[in-house]
């Protein structure tokens, strides 16, 4: 019988950069956030993205920014924004994009929980 290796865990830098590539689940707090843009934006933008903000304080985008998932849904930003949340996904430590992207990390095919509940939004 084949057993199943559990996900690696992605709570700082250094698991970050372990775990690019590959299905993890990332660990840490949820935040709201409005589409990155370069320069200071000339009117408030909508806190309709969101990353985890892991231990050691980096930030890792939920979704590319220029993929349709990256708007997260309203319910998903009202129940868990400034709460723990763990990530299952593909982590990449540079988001990979169609255009023009931020030299940032971020996981796709995103599903959040509650931290220690297994409860997908």
């Amino acid at each position: 019988m084949r057993t199943v290796e559990p996900a690696p865990r992605v709570t700082d830098r250094t698991s970050l950069s372990a775990a690019d590539g590959h299905d993890s689940v990332v660990v840490g707090r949820y935040e709201a956030i409005p589409l990155p843009v370069p320069g200071k934006p000339r009117r408030p933008r909508p806190a309709d993205r969101a990353v985890v903000v892991l231990s050691d304080g980096t930030r890792v985008h939920i979704e590319p920014v220029d993929a349709p998932a990256s708007v997260r849904k309203a319910s998903e930003r009202r129940r868990h924004d400034s709460r723990a949340v763990q990530v299952r996904g593909r982590v990449h430590v540079v988001m990979p994009s169609q255009g023009a992207g931020l030299l940032a990390p971020c996981v796709v095919d995103a599903v959040v929980e509650a931290a220690g509940r297994g409860e997908p939004s």
